[in-house]
């Protein structure tokens, strides 16, 4: 697609496009409040933003998800924010996902319970991680740099943080509450509020 997909207010309930393989502007699904499955398996890249926001009925049960296997690059935003069903990220499967240029905006989820990126090595803004309060280990072993600020705060439920390989942070580190265990890599032990 050499412009943007947009699919706002809709009420369409499943959305498959099955050879698509990259979208030049940016992917916005916003406000579709029927939507419950979402599937791009051939998807490699996107050259804006994708934007996931408030639809609420997007679910990871066996008929409703969210996939994106092959997504390797994002040039703008990834932003998932305020999709009060979604119950784990497991059902956004994003396993080939290297690199995001801009920011990585994950908040106000609230049945949200894991968040793993494998594969993620270097985000060119921040890192948002915020008010998804089931959240237990967010988990992005491969992650080397942001660029921006690292901010994980207000997810009460956290129980860990998984960034072993972070080698830089341009911005702020900013982690609250303190999630018991946490490894970020370099940083271990110097992020603002003195918990990691």
């Amino acid at each position: 697609v050499g412009g943007k997909i947009s699919v706002y207010n809709n009420p369409i309930a499943s959305l498959t496009m099955p050879n698509l393989e990259g979208v030049f502007g940016d992917f916005i699904l916003e406000n579709n409040y029927n939507l419950a499955s979402l599937a791009m398996n051939n998807l490699e890249g996107v050259g804006g933003k994708i934007s996931v926001l408030r639809n609420p009925n997007l679910d990871n049960n066996p008929i409703a998800s969210l996939t994106m296997p092959n997504l390797e690059g994002v040039f703008g935003d990834f932003i998932l924010e305020n999709n009060y069903n979604l119950a784990s990220l497991a059902s956004l499967t994003m396993n080939n996902l290297e690199n995001v240029y801009n920011n990585i905006d994950v908040e106000n989820n609230p049945n949200l319970l894991s968040l793993a990126m494998p594969y993620l090595g270097n985000v060119g803004g921040s890192i948002i991680v915020l008010g998804n309060p089931n959240l237990a280990s967010p988990t992005m072993n491969n992650l080397e740099n942001v660029f921006g600020d690292f901010i994980v705060r207000y997810n009460d439920n956290l129980a860990s943080l998984a960034m072993p390989n972070l080698e830089g942070v341009g911005g702020d580190i900013s982690v609250m509450p303190d999630p018991g265990s946490c490894d970020l890599g370099v940083y271990a032990g110097r992020d603002q509020f003195g918990f990691c």
